[in-house]
């Protein structure tokens, strides 16, 4: 890759271009909904879900909340989103759909994508919750960045 010749640094966002967060989601909403038996608007509690992260950490952030990590801003997130439509789920189904954004599957080009850079680069970085949102299976070096923790 001549045309990276030169180049120190790329940097690029991680969660949309690497990780499918959409999918990955819808995924796990439906295989619940399946276990329960019961129907549940996989798409609609996705896109409501992730709308609702921006928010919450708005408010933390501003001092309007106090400081919460990510999972427990999730999990409030979506309890408030069944509340919203009267869905009641078991607590530990709760708990394993808050953790589906540590499991997001990465797009079938991400990590031939990330090794191609690291090869061309010598070293690819992906900086921040990287193990949390399914990159650790882009073979290549990554940098996690504990601070957000």
């Amino acid at each position: 890759m001549e045309r990276l010749a030169g180049v120190r640094a790329l940097l690029f966002d991680v969660f949309g271009t690497v990780v499918d967060w959409r999918g990955s989601l819808i995924a796990e909403v439906l295989r619940v909904a399946d276990e329960l038996g019961i129907h549940l608007p996989a798409s609609e509690i996705a896109y409501d879900w992730r709308s609702r992260s921006g928010p919450s950490m708005d408010r933390v952030l501003a001092g309007h909340e106090p400081y919460a990590n990510l999972d427990a801003l999730n999990r409030a997130s979506l309890l408030y989103l069944f509340g919203e439509r009267d869905l009641h789920l078991p607590v530990e189904t709760i708990g394993r759909l808050v953790l589906a954004w540590h499991r997001l599957e990465s797009w079938p080009d991400s990590v031939p994508g990330l090794t191609r850079l690291k090869t061309e680069l010598g070293e690819v970085a992906v900086i921040g919750r990287a193990e949390e949102i399914g990159v650790e299976v882009a073979e290549v070096e990554l940098v996690n960045d504990q601070s957000e923790r």
